[in-house]
């Protein structure tokens, strides 16, 4: 605080004082005089640069921005959150190919805003963006280190009165203690309405967007359970078949094995088993088909004999 701001509040004090004297009532009431300390969590100031570049937006959020307008006029009865779930749950089915555009033009954005970035921080808007972060920082450093000596400086009634000279103090994010008679304390207070509400902006967004992504992870878990019960219900039908096919495979041998191919053929003389018994019918079929020779119609009769007297 400079000596003119300390010695303007000694003579707002000493004004307060004569008006109880005179009147017989303070000008202050009792609740002026509690200092109020913020025992909020302590937070790191956030200055924000409008001078810098936007941040680009992710292929999402093109997305959004491209269908959210259409699908509402569409669907005008349909509230905020249901349309981004709606349009998150397209996002989530959308093909690789599909999506491609958008993240094309995303990563294309990313692209433009790191080389305007860069050249925004050889900039005089830059530097001259981060005298005033140091130059705010000192400020507050320096207000939270000036007292006002009274026991030196004031008169015996001033003294006497060190608490109403001091006033309602805040803490700040650094800790710092700000007179309410001071025109930093004004302007601190409008700097943290607008951080608030900017605040409270974000972090409605955030929770909507939190909100789809939780509905977008249940849906999932929901279909990962679904296939989870399909694979399990595949691999018993899967065993079952392998079962009947084993089965299979061993009757077709115990109805063949007495049919012998002639020993020219490809792999004969072999003896019927479960393991070659397919090998063998491929063959057996092509003999049967090759000629309409006597041995070749004997062995077609006989086929169908067993094929007649075949269980399955």
């Amino acid at each position: 605080m400079s000596d003119r701001e300390e010695k303007h509040t000694v003579e707002t004090v000493d004004q307060e004082l004569s008006d109880y004297s005179s009147n017989g009532s303070p000008s202050i009431t009792g609740e002026d005089l509690k200092p109020t300390k913020v025992t909020k969590q302590k937070r790191k100031r956030i200055l924000k640069d409008v001078n810098a570049p936007k941040a680009p937006l992710t292929g999402y959020v093109r997305y959004l921005n491209e269908h959210r307008e259409k699908f509402r006029i569409e669907n005008p009865d349909m509230p905020f959150h249901e349309v981004t779930k709606i349009l998150g749950q397209k996002w989530s089915s959308l093909d690789q190919s599909e999506k491609q555009q958008y993240l094309y033009e995303a990563e294309k954005d990313k692209e433009k805003y790191m080389k305007a970035l860069q050249g925004y921080q050889q900039s005089s808007a830059y530097k001259e963006f981060q005298k005033k972060k140091r130059q705010e920082a000192d400020f507050l450093n320096d207000t939270g280190k000036v007292k006002c000596d009274v026991e030196n400086s004031c008169s015996p009634l001033k003294q006497n009165t060190e608490q109403l000279i001091r006033g309602p103090r805040i803490t700040s994010t650094e800790d710092v203690h700000i007179p309410i008679f001071t025109e930093q304390f004004l302007d601190y207070s409008t700097k943290r309405e607008s951080e608030l509400r900017q605040l409270r902006k974000d972090n409605s967004v955030l929770e909507e967007q939190n909100a789809l992504l939780i509905k977008q992870i249940e849906h999932m878990k929901s279909v990962v359970e679904q296939v989870k019960k399909e694979i399990i219900q595949q691999e018993n039908e899967n065993i079952s078949m392998q079962k009947y096919l084993d089965q299979f495979k061993k009757t077709l041998v115990s109805s063949f094995e007495q049919v012998v191919l002639p020993s020219s053929l490809p792999g004969e003389p072999q003896k019927w088993s479960c393991s070659n018994v397919e090998t063998k019918l491929a063959v057996l079929s092509e003999y049967l088909t090759s000629s309409n020779s006597e041995p070749v119609l004997a062995m077609q009769q006989k086929v169908k004999d067993i094929i007649n007297i075949l269980k399955y």
